[in-house]
């Protein structure tokens, strides 16, 4: 089982950072197995900042920074308001994808998923994430 990396002390808190926080006690075995993927999100913005989302080990973890132990599947940029929008419900992954506010490398079905995925961690927590 990985640890997650801890938010540096002293940093201040930012959208990006918050909603990353919040994502940690949704994670799971079940959804790791379901999911299968390592999400780095290149967040733009005053609030915005680098992060991973690991759904792939034991778990699953969230941090800030690049995950310690592999690459990401996929890598997705975005402002830090699309990150928001996209996580609140308001912004779909492929509506973001093809207007051009999600820019996605690695890969695209992975990226994919992650409205399937934010469906899921919503459904678990039953209340608005950010």
């Amino acid at each position: 089982m990985t640890t997650p990396v801890p938010t540096k002390p002293g940093k201040p808190p930012t959208l990006a950072r918050e909603l990353m926080e919040q994502l940690k006690p949704m994670l799971n075995e079940y959804l790791v197995r379901q999911c299968g993927v390592i999400y780095q999100f290149q967040v733009k913005g005053e609030h915005g900042g680098l992060f991973y989302l690991d759904l792939k080990t034991g778990t699953g973890s969230v941090g800030e920074g690049t995950f310690p132990f592999q690459s990401p599947d996929v890598t997705l940029c975005m402002m830090d308001h699309d990150l928001d929008r996209m996580f609140n419900g308001d912004l779909k992954p492929m509506q973001a994808y093809m207007s051009g506010q999600l820019k996605v490398s690695g890969d695209l079905n992975a990226a994919m998923k992650l409205e399937d995925i934010i469906d899921k961690l919503k459904t678990r927590s039953q209340v608005q994430i950010v």
